[in-house]
């Protein structure tokens, strides 16, 4: 794989009112867990893997085009920068459809319940694509994703140009935070703590390279910052 410098995402801005989770957490996670799931180099690093192919689920719909993707979803806000990148060139792949998708704080995908097709349009609260820019970037403003029976936390994401797929996978969050986030935040408390791991979850058994599928969130119970980087093969 040929490795050359690709220009870096920016750094992440840590939420006001202090940090309330510690990237110490995520190390330890790391060191203590068995399963491949890593987090995908970025900031400094000139590095450029490939992201594993996941499955789309069942609630996938095209999604409209917009940065933020709340629709007043209640949540711990979430800001989430994706660099699209070609491996094979490690370079940036502008104009590549990014998408993503995921549940709200009650575990509900937009689209698929019965009010939300009521009406004249299909629901689709947090769902949101946009064209990479010349750096491969895209940005979204979204809300920490909630559970649902059968799965560990988790944002579905999809890159695609010109009718061709690039990539289709799912991002991941450290257990420790998670657990935090749904025992201090008000819009997640009153379902309690996920009953899934990155460890047990049905879906990721199957998946044992979890390579840069990892997100590493920082910032407060105000509000966190994430962002990776995918690699695919845009050639």
């Amino acid at each position: 794989m040929k490795r050359r410098s690709v220009m870096a995402l920016g750094a992440i801005a840590a939420g006001a009112g202090g940090l309330w989770w510690q990237k110490s957490s995520l190390a330890s996670w790391v060191l203590n867990q068995g399963l491949a799931i890593t987090p995908a180099p970025i900031q400094t690093t000139a590095e450029c893997v490939l992201t594993p192919e996941q499955s789309a689920g069942p609630f996938y719909f095209r999604s409209p085009d917009r940065q933020d993707i709340r629709e007043g979803k209640a949540g711990l806000p979430l800001n989430l920068t994706i660099q699209v990148v070609d491996v094979d060139q490690c370079t940036p792949v502008a104009d590549a459809v990014v998408e993503i998708w995921h549940c709200d704080a009650d575990g509900q995908y937009s689209g698929y319940t019965e009010a939300d097709r009521q009406g004249p349009e299909r629901a689709a609260f947090l769902r949101g694509g946009q064209i990479s820019d010349t750096q491969g970037m895209v940005k979204f403003v979204t809300v920490f994703p909630g559970w649902y029976t059968s799965r560990v936390t988790h944002i579905h994401a999809k890159v695609h140009a010109q009718g061709q797929s690039y990539l289709t996978t799912q991002l991941y969050f450290p257990d420790p935070l998670v657990n935090d986030i749904y025992q201090a935040h008000p819009a997640y408390t009153a379902r309690g703590a996920s009953p899934h791991s990155l460890s047990t979850d049905m879906l990721l058994s199957r998946y044992r390279n979890g390579t840069g599928l990892l997100l590493e969130p920082e910032g407060s119970i105000e509000g966190m910052t994430a962002n990776i980087r995918l690699g695919v093969r845009a050639g």
